[in-house]
């Protein structure tokens, strides 16, 4: 946070919650997904962009994605949750090199559970500057971003990462 005073709006804004217990989702059941989303969406969601804590709402980015509906829509024990990306308290900035979102650990963060992708992205050429400590190589989040994930395969993502490879390989852009 910028100054005392905008840490005094989120200290006055907390002040006001009914805390929501954390509930796992289990058995398909949508409510329970719920439950988890609004333990984050107090602090996480349009308020904290109202705030200023945030730039953009990453929680309605997130409803949206494939693990967003997953959760929300159908329930889905696999599906992330926040707490699967972000851990449950020592939850740190992305440009912390502890943080499990740090670009240089999301391929083990994602790899947890995208079982079987890690290796392969370690053996790719982007893979390989990553771990060599090129923080100009695309990790995960670069082409499947880190709230608003889209199902792969669809025009829409394919559009998406023609148009995130071009930053580097202008040589995409002209297919």
């Amino acid at each position: 946070l910028a100054d005392d005073a905008a840490i005094r709006n989120v200290a006055a804004y907390l002040g006001t919650l009914t805390p929501t217990p954390a509930a796992a989702t289990l058995d398909g059941d949508p409510r329970r997904g719920g439950a988890f989303y609004d333990t984050c969406s107090t602090c996480h969601g349009a308020k904290a962009v109202e705030l200023g804590i945030h730039e953009g709402d990453v929680l309605q980015a997130f409803r949206e994605s494939v693990h967003g509906k997953g959760l929300l829509e159908s329930g889905l024990a696999v599906s992330a949750e926040c707490t699967d990306c972000h851990g449950s308290h020592e939850i740190l900035p992305k440009d912390d090199p502890a943080s499990t979102v740090n670009k240089l650990r999301a391929p083990a963060t994602c790899g947890k559970c995208h079982q079987g992708i890690e290796p392969i992205y370690a053996k790719s050429i982007h893979g390989q500057k990553l771990a060599a400590g090129d923080l100009k190589a695309p990790a995960c989040f670069d082409c499947h971003t880190a709230h608003g994930i889209a199902q792969t395969g669809t025009e829409r993502w394919k559009l998406a990462v023609l148009e995130e490879c071009g930053t580097c390989h202008e040589q995409s852009l002209t297919t």
